[in-house]
């Protein structure tokens, strides 16, 4: 699910993770993993940090960085920035919009996201094959 852009950035923290936290409920109790794209590029490094934060703490599954239709995708700040608001809980991060090549998904594995969204996986198959000389 995609965060509520409008509540967030209208100051209006409280009734945007309720918001989350009634689809949470509802996504539990079907045994449903809860994604929420934040949609990072409409956003400061503050912002982020306080959105993931809120929402690792009321137990969302992952915390995404955006849907690929945004203003950007994913980049190594983000995912940083997304690693730091969610740890010592059990929030995962999941990486996705334009991670097109093997070393882009190569820095995002290595930065530590649990995920990655993408379109490009043969081609990000065949970019790591080549580099690693794998047959």
């Amino acid at each position: 699910v995609v965060a509520n852009i409008s509540l967030f950035k209208s100051g209006l923290y409280s009734q945007a993770i309720e918001e989350v936290e009634r689809i949470l409920d509802i996504s539990k109790s079907y045994g449903g993993v809860l994604k929420v794209i934040i949609e990072t590029g409409y956003f400061s490094e503050a912002e982020i940090y306080r959105i993931a934060r809120e929402l690792s703490n009321i137990g969302v599954h992952y915390v995404k960085t955006s849907t690929g239709f945004g203003p950007r995708g994913a980049t190594p700040e983000d995912v940083l920035i997304l690693k730091k608001a969610v740890q010592g809980t059990a929030t995962k991060v999941k990486a996705a919009g334009g991670i097109r090549t093997g070393l882009q998904a190569l820095l995002f594995y290595l930065l530590g996201v649990d995920r990655i969204g993408t379109s490009s996986s043969i081609k990000i198959l065949k970019d790591l094959e080549a580099s690693f000389n794998v047959e």
